[in-house]
């Protein structure tokens, strides 16, 4: 697995807004698309978000201050019928939430 230079960009300013705001946490959730078995998709989606959950504590942020989940094929954000939308549905998502 790898991290493109814009998602590091992404990362970095989540992280830094993190730093700034006492009381807030990140949640990283992993997601796939419906190829393949369920029990494979949530490992997937798991391995995933902890690769960057990863590299948010190598930048120094806490484990304590991470959720990291995984959610396998269950919360598709477009249709899992064309390889665009597949495509689509392989991602990370990081929120910042008050906890």
């Amino acid at each position: 697995m790898e991290i493109s230079e814009g998602s590091k960009k992404e990362l970095d300013a989540v992280i830094k807004q993190l730093e700034t705001a006492p009381g807030f946490r990140i949640r990283i959730a992993g997601h796939t698309d419906d190829m393949g078995k369920e029990k494979y998709n949530l490992e997937l989606s798991l391995k995933r978000a902890n690769f960057i959950a990863e590299y948010v504590e190598s930048k120094g942020i806490s484990g304590d201050d991470l959720v990291v989940e995984g959610h396998g094929s269950d919360r598709p954000l477009a249709s899992n019928t064309t390889e665009d939308g597949r495509s689509k549905n392989r991602r990370v998502e990081v929120t910042l939430f008050e906890d």
